[in-house]
């Protein structure tokens, strides 16, 4: 199935292509001058695909932050103020960067593309590549199993499938570099009342060094790319600039119309290839404001999906922590959550979002190495506000996570001392066994972490250093309980002959005793969260 190149043209200004849901349930397709406007009635975007809602949001931000002038702190108020999108001024905007720019298949400047002179004599990819939950090339297979010579999309697929240029690609063989971030970080989305507001709210007008610039989004970039170089190495100056940065070069080929095998859905225009080639490469300081990051000796990393670790785990650092807030203790390591969290925050503090005692956000990630995708996660967190806003709360529940993540390797090892010589000459040794018990361990633990840590601090006084001291010790009661009931269930399955029924026992007095001492050792956690306190 290959299409001959036909004459095309797709408004993502005026052509529906963004999926959106209001407030009664009810979804439907929309370009982005509709969204920005009906904004303040619609609750989301909504995706089967994280990567693609994700890379809609941030193609909305830079545009909205563009357009709207949103630099300062006092402009993004009165935009949050006024309730809805000035549509006139949209308006005024498009007329001044050009229609032709947001259009897709524009010969000169293709939204998010490269020109038809550029692309001349590039590869031909198919379009599906753009799509990495798809099978293309060496990419794993997943949920379509489709053969990508046989995909052909319909204009507002290629459209999503362009939006997840910027935040989530990878690296892709010699010369092809990954985008701005690297490997996919966690992004962090703060989540208003309504779209209006959810858009508005990640509008990042803090203070970052490195993205004072006014560098214009991908669309509004005056030169006129006419030749494909490899090594194109270049900073990023500007939010916008990084929200839409281009490490591929694409253009999409047009065909004939048919049946959209992404979606089903008939369509006039279909496109099957791509033009196809290296991109920006970044070099410099770059962070990202939805983005947390840790810091130790060796510099700061953003913080990534990873499979052995759950979501909330990792709350700390994309919700509450600062980097002058905690240390951890081994490793000298600090955290610094997102940008954008630290600005809503502020807003809350200055009454510009209302009296809301939640803090809500959605996290959105894409587990890879290299061009393997292995999977991709979209989780909402729920969150006191004043757990977040208060310093010592924050480190207190920091401390809480890697309690329990102490107790955790405590489990795993009384499970490796049940081996003959503690698993020495057997590195995989009870593997499955500790896998099983320690999700299990976790999987419990989240629900009791909401009331036990984070209810509790957001109903109680965390300047008060024995209030702490007690959610502290309740913390740790109920991880070491949890632990040594998971692991006596579990040993009961392990071999019943006397030599290993002798290790069991030694393995269960070993944990106890772990799980005694570090109970009893709490009180070395005044210093570990924040100091002494009245």
């Amino acid at each position: 199935m290959r299409g001959v190149s036909v004459m095309a043209s797709f408004s993502v200004l005026r052509k529906p292509w963004i999926p959106v849901v209001d407030a009664s349930g009810h979804s439907e397709e929309l370009g982005l001058m509709d969204v920005l406007a009906q904004a303040h009635e619609l609750v989301s975007i909504t995706d089967p695909s994280p990567a693609v809602e994700l890379g809609i949001y941030r193609i909305l931000i830079a545009l909205i932050i563009d357009a709207y002038d949103v630099h300062r702190y006092r402009q993004l108020v009165n935009l949050l103020r006024a309730g809805r999108f000035d549509i006139d001024a949209l308006d005024q905007y498009v007329s001044s960067v050009g229609e032709c720019r947001f259009d897709l298949f524009d010969p000169d400047y293709p939204f998010l593309q490269i020109s038809e002179e550029a692309a001349d004599g590039l590869s031909r990819e198919p379009a599906s590549r753009l799509l990495q939950h798809l099978p293309s090339g060496s990419f794993w297979l997943h949920f379509h199993h489709q053969r990508s010579d046989l995909q052909a999309f319909s204009p507002a697929v290629c459209a999503r499938a362009l939006s997840t240029v910027a935040p989530f690609m990878t690296a892709g063989g010699a010369g092809h570099s990954p985008s701005i971030n690297g490997a996919p970080p966690w992004y962090v989305l703060v989540l208003g009342n309504n779209l209006f507001e959810t858009l508005v709210l990640n509008c990042c007008v803090m203070i970052i060094l490195g993205q004072e610039g006014d560098a214009p989004p991908a669309w509004r970039i005056t030169e006129k790319i006419t030749r494909v170089e490899r090594g194109q190495v270049r900073d990023c100056k500007s939010i916008c600039e990084g929200y839409t940065w281009r490490p591929r070069s694409v253009r999409f080929i047009p065909s004939q119309g048919g049946q959209c095998t992404y979606t089903g859905a008939q369509s006039d225009v279909l496109v099957q290839e791509m033009a196809y080639s290296f991109g920006a490469m970044f070099r410099g300081d770059w962070q990202d404001p939805a983005v947390a990051y840790f810091t130790n000796e060796r510099g700061s990393f953003a913080i990534k999906p990873s499979a052995e670790r759950e979501l909330w785990r990792d709350v700390g650092p994309l919700a509450l922590l600062r980097k002058e807030d905690y240390e951890k203790s081994k490793g000298k390591v600090r955290y610094s959550r997102p940008a954008i969290v630290d600005q809503y925050l502020q807003l809350q503090r200055d009454g510009y979002v209302g009296s809301s005692d939640r803090l809500e956000i959605a996290v959105y990630g894409m587990r890879t190495d290299q061009m393997k995708v292995f999977e991709w996660q979209c989780e909402r967190l729920a969150l006191p506000a004043n757990v977040a806003s208060n310093p010592r709360a924050a480190s207190t529940t920091q401390y809480c996570i890697e309690l329990a993540e102490s107790v955790a390797y405590y489990l795993s090892r009384a499970f490796k001392a049940c081996y003959p010589r503690q698993g020495k000459g057997n590195k995989r040794a009870f593997d499955t066994v500790i896998q099983r018990t320690q999700s299990e361990y976790w999987a419990t633990l989240r629900p009791m972490f909401d009331q036990a840590v984070l209810g509790a601090l957001a109903a109680g006084d965390p300047d008060d250093a024995e209030f702490v001291d007690s959610v502290l010790h309740r913390w740790a009661d109920c991880s070491a309980t949890q632990a040594a009931s998971l692991f006596d269930r579990a040993a009961d399955s392990l071999d019943s002959d006397s030599e290993s029924m002798a290790r069991t026992v030694k393995a269960r007095r070993d944990l106890a005793r772990s799980l005694w001492r570090m109970v009893t050792s709490l009180d070395t956690a005044k210093k570990a969260v924040g100091g002494e306190a009245k």
